[in-house]
């Protein structure tokens, strides 16, 4: 009879145990989660902020540009509407150009900090093989 309690009362144990590291694991979890979001909205922001304040001067610099170019293209003996196009056009290229790699520079910084709650999915699957060595 003994032993039927003691069975009870260990089973009991585990019971509460698990529900306790349940509620560390959710704890843990939602720590991480928010460092992770708050991480990553700051990097967001910094980067808008600083797409933004970059745009106002490139404008200015790349209409100069594309003027010199056209005029370049009039000294070239080409029409004034088209040297100024050509101008334009080349200037639009380049900025095309910039503005892809800035893109995949985002991106990558972006990807490499994933909100994936990597710390808590290793604890869990620590705790996974606790509760199994403790029903053994």
């Amino acid at each position: 009879m003994e032993t039927d309690q003691s069975l009870g009362e260990l089973i009991k144990e585990l019971r509460d145990d698990m529900i306790i590291l349940a509620k560390e694991e959710i704890a843990l979890a939602k720590t991480e989660l928010a460092e992770n979001a708050k991480r990553t909205g700051k990097n967001i922001g910094v980067l808008a902020g600083g797409g933004l304040t970059a745009f106002a001067a490139l404008i200015l610099f790349l209409m100069g540009l594309a003027k010199a170019a056209a005029a370049l293209f009039i000294n070239m003996n080409l029409s004034p509407t088209t040297s100024e196009m050509l101008g334009y056009f080349i200037v639009a290229i380049m900025v095309a150009i910039i503005a892809g790699i800035f893109i995949s520079k985002a991106l990558q910084v972006l990807k490499n900090n994933p909100l994936i709650p990597e710390k808590t999915i290793e604890t869990l699957n620590e705790d996974k093989k606790w509760a199994k060595k403790k029903i053994k």
